[in-house]
Parts: C-alpha cells; structure tokens; sequence
C-alpha cells in the first residue's frame, strides 16, 4: 500500500493528536486510531488490528519512558496485568482474521458505548473504606488475560478498559492507574504485535506516518496530563469513547 502525501500529512497529524491525548487518559491511543483505520480506508479488521496494535506499542513505548520519570507506574500491578495477558493477545491476533467488518464494527461500538455510558454516569469510584480493594488474589491476573485478547482483538490497546477497572476496583489513583496502564499495555501488546507481523497484518507505510505522531505524542502528553485531574481524565476517556462508538455504528 503506497500513501499519497496527504495521507502522510493525516496520519502524522493523527497519531499526534490520538497519541498524546491516549497517554493523558492512559489508553494509548488504538482506541482512536483504529477505528480510524477502519473507516478512512477501509482495511479488513485483521489489517486495522495488526497495523494500530504496532502503533500503539509505540506510543506507550514513549509513554512509560515518559510516566517512568514521574514515578507514577506501579510496576507490580502492571505485570500482574501484563503477564497473564499473553496467551490472551496471541488467541486475540489470531481470531482477529476471522471476523467481518461489519460485526467487528458492531461489537467494537457498543462495547465501547457500554462503558463510557458507565463512565458517564459514575467519574468517580464509589466511597468505599480507606483505601478500597486490596491488590492481590487472581483478581488482576484473569483480568489480564481477557484484557490481552481484547487488545490484540480490536488492535487498539485496552487501556481504555484498564484505567476504569484500575480506579473502580482497585482504588488506584487516577494518574498511577494511567501510568500503570500505558505501561502494561506496552508490554502485553509486543506479544499481539509479534502473531499480527507474523501473519502478514501489518501496514508498514501507515506505522510509519502515525509513529512519528504517537512517539512525540507520548511525551507531551504525559507532561500534559500532570495538569489534568482525576475526575476529568475519566470524563475526557468517556467522551471519546462514545464518539468512536457512535461513529462505528452509525457508519
């Protein structure tokens, strides 16, 4: 696939602006690109998975460089969630291929929907003891693993499924759950890059445009999110989350 100068130009600019407001939130920015990818050119779910998924590696790459300085990761829930999500990514990168547009389209809407309406309507975790939910068990670790196969699925990361799960089950503060989320996701999200290169779903041009974006997205936006408070992460991750939905749905 060759990409006209203007596409260059889109890509870049998209994966800037995607990018930098992914890391705010810790989402990464797959949730925004790949359905991006899906619409503006109309590349087969496989293709538009394999291609964000790279992508959004590297835009968390850069984001855990960057949330590292801060001292904001924790490292421990973060591979607790990352490790067991590598069976996880591998079944999502291979059941990716054997999906059709529209139902890929559908699903991803409305889960995306689902939970920026639940998002919407509680910002804040509801009061409940000192410091909430204790972090161990297998609670993180089963987490992990449907997080992984969601992520290489869609090809968009699931960030924007770790950072409320973070705050509502497990108290995280606001900025160490988005931190911990880019981290983890940069982990778990090298296995569902490795099966999506492997079988051939990666468009390379395209990685290349929107890399450039997301690599200096990474940094600006997580000097950026330390000016942004908790409440209005959640808010700001609702609100583009039911964009997309919407948009998946009413194309």
């Amino acid at each position: 696939m060759s990409l006209a100068p203007i596409d260059w130009l889109v890509l870049a600019l998209v994966g800037l602006l995607a990018g930098g407001f992914g890391v705010v939130v810790g989402a990464g920015g797959g949730f925004i690109i790949a359905p991006l990818l899906l619409l503006m050119f109309h590349l087969s779910p496989a293709m538009a998975a394999g291609t964000s998924l790279v992508i959004v590696c590297l835009n968390t790459l850069s984001g855990t460089l960057a949330y590292a300085r801060q001292q904001w990761v924790d490292y421990r829930a973060g591979l607790t969630l990352a490790l067991p999500a590598a069976p996880g990514a591998l079944l999502g990168a291979a059941a990716a291929q054997y999906v059709s547009p529209t139902s890929f389209r559908a699903s991803l809407g409305v889960l995306l929907l689902v939970f920026a309406a639940y998002l919407i309507a509680r910002p804040e975790p509801a009061r409940r003891g000192a410091e909430g939910v204790v972090r161990r068990g297998l609670g993180l670790p089963v987490l992990g693993v449907g997080l992984g196969f969601t992520s290489s699925f869609f090809g968009m990361g699931a960030g924007w499924l770790v950072v409320p799960l973070l705050v509502h089950l497990y108290r995280f503060p606001a900025h160490v759950a988005v931190a911990t989320s880019i981290f983890s996701l940069f982990v778990y999200s090298m296995v569902g890059v490795t099966v999506h290169v492997w079988q051939g779903h990666v468009l390379w041009p395209v990685v290349v445009a929107a890399g450039l974006g997301v690599i200096v997205a990474g940094q600006v936006g997580t000097r950026l999110s330390t000016s942004v408070k908790g409440v209005t992460r959640i808010r700001l991750l609702a609100a583009a989350m039911a964009a997309v939905g919407v948009g998946l749905l009413v194309r």
